[in-house]
């Protein structure tokens, strides 16, 4: 039986470059779908349900960092940014907002293949490990079920609060800033302060049964939060051990 072939999404006006493009990839074995628009690109996208994306930024209908965006809102598929926009800060800015990788104008194709091969590998592995259960002390995170256990018992969560728990289990240790949790938790196109990420930092820490401050998620003042893994833990009736 033959392998499946790898999907991948090209969004670029240029017809050269597109053109190009569709030799390399399918010279490869990956199935292509292109677009030239932006919008196009999104119902390609919703369609077509690639396994990698190749983005122009500079496109007729859309800036490219702006369908980086709406992407990301839902999905973290590759995806490699293709520009002529050779500055750092486009760079940056690519990265910041969820992009795997940046190439820039002119490129030859063994370079973007290669990294085509390096992103869907790393996709691969994030895949294989994803939907193992995150243990943090006496915490389990049951990423496949969406169930949280403390001390063996389940704690019953919202859909937000179990994804905010996760993104924080996921990074043991690690200091996340606020932007980076407002984005990975409700999305890109959200707008506000940090009032709603501390209204279900809240929550969660009663449902811990941890107190308002401290205990398992640690507040980093002006930066961000982390899940500590050293921290004392209450018992199941949500008093300390004595």
């Amino acid at each position: 039986m033959a392998a499946q072939r790898i999907r991948a999404l090209v969004i670029e006006d240029d017809p050269a470059y597109a053109r190009l493009l569709r030799l390399h990839l399918e010279a490869s074995s990956y199935q292509v779908q292109h677009s030239d628009r932006g919008e196009a690109g999104l119902g390609a996208f919703e369609a077509f349900d690639p396994d990698v994306v190749i983005l122009d930024v500079m496109l007729p209908d859309m800036d490219g960092f702006e369908m980086l965006r709406r992407i990301r809102e839902h999905s973290s598929v590759p995806i490699i940014m293709l520009t002529s926009r050779g500055e750092e800060r486009h760079k940056v800015q690519a990265l910041m907002l969820g992009a795997d990788d940046y190439v820039t104008k002119p490129f030859s194709a063994a370079e973007l293949l290669a990294r085509l091969t390096t992103i869907l590998r790393r996709a691969r592995q994030r895949e294989q490990t994803s939907q193992q259960p995150i243990e943090v002390g006496d915490l389990t995170i049951d990423l496949a079920a969406s169930r949280v256990y403390r001390h063996g018992q389940p704690l019953a969560l919202t859909a937000t609060e179990f994804k905010l728990l996760a993104v924080l289990g996921e990074n043991p240790g690690r200091v996340l800033v606020m932007d980076e949790l407002l984005r990975r938790v409700w999305g890109t196109g959200y707008e506000g302060d940090g009032t709603l990420l501390r209204t279900t930092i809240g929550r969660l820490r009663r449902k811990l049964g941890d107190p308002p401050t401290g205990g398992l998620i640690q507040n980093i003042r002006g930066i961000g939060y982390s899940l500590e893994v050293g921290q004392p833990s209450p018992s199941p009736s949500g008093r300390g051990l004595g």
